[in-house]
């Protein structure tokens, strides 16, 4: 799938992932013979979106998210915040989700009214039947990395650069923002990408699965923040997708987690205990 002029590669190395790298191969050659359409690239658009994540500040930071959906900014809602959003009566216009484990299953078992789906081929094959009939978009994370069997899968299935990578860090809120990007939203409004632990818990709404995480301690341009192990390396990964494809979009990150703070103050992680 031809990128625009001046496209170009983002180097960030094969990805940890939580899924065992075979389980991962056969989701994605499983889901691309579904006949999904897939993401593609599109012109610019003027107009503004919303990248809703399930961090703790997208609950606090809720009426400022609800002030630019009324202005009708479409909002692209990562796992289970789509579903927390339409609680508090808030109708995203997608859902994007990237993680293979087959619970992720339960963000999308209620269907939610006029939205887009985009799931990575990745994903557990449950949540491609959970959506049939559905309006569903697969895109590509390359979790097994540039070099791999899963590249030359790709390749030999849609013929090579006939498919596009959606680059990242090595979490969805990250890959939200490029696909949004390559949907042509540049100016983005993000919440809930904290990448830290709150004194309200690590997500907006329950999420019991992650409740028993080690937490680490870690400081950034002077302030203290709690941490489990991906949201280090969420932060780490964000500013290397940022130094790679900053001049690409423009983001607004709502809210007082860690990844805010590394955005406002410019400072990098410093210590860890």
């Amino acid at each position: 799938m031809d990128k625009p002029e001046g496209a170009f590669k983002v180097e960030l190395g094969k990805l940890d992932v939580n899924t065992p790298h075979d389980k991962i191969l056969a989701n994605v050659m499983l889901n691309c013979k579904r006949q999904i359409p897939q993401l593609q690239w599109y012109g610019q658009k003027s107009e503004a979106c919303v990248i809703a994540c399930g961090g703790p500040s997208l609950r606090a930071n809720f009426l400022e998210l609800r002030d630019l959906h009324f202005q009708r900014k479409p909002i692209f809602a990562v796992n289970g915040a789509a579903n927390w959003l339409v609680s508090q009566n808030i109708r995203p216009a997608a859902v994007v989700i990237m993680d293979a484990q087959p619970h992720n299953v339960g963000f999308v078992q209620e269907p939610i009214i006029g939205c887009k789906y985009f799931l990575a081929s990745q994903c557990d094959p449950g949540l491609f039947d959970a959506c049939k009939g559905r309006d569903v978009t697969i895109f590509h994370a390359l979790s097994l990395g540039e070099d791999s069997e899963e590249t030359a899968f790709l390749d030999n299935y849609y013929g090579e650069k006939r498919w596009s990578h959606v680059v990242g860090a090595s979490t969805v809120g990250t890959r939200a923002i490029w696909l949004a990007k390559m949907l042509g939203y540049e100016l983005q409004h993000v919440f809930g990408l904290d990448s830290c632990v709150m004194e309200t818990g690590h997500h907006a709404y329950a999420q019991e699965w992650q409740d028993n995480e080690q937490v680490h301690n870690i400081w950034c341009g002077g302030r203290h923040f709690k941490c489990t192990g991906w949201h280090i390396a969420q932060a780490e990964g964000f500013k290397d997708f940022v130094k790679a494809a900053g001049e690409r979009f423009s983001l607004n990150v709502h809210g007082d987690g860690l990844l805010a703070h590394m955005v406002r103050s410019g400072k990098d992680l410093e210590k860890r205990g």
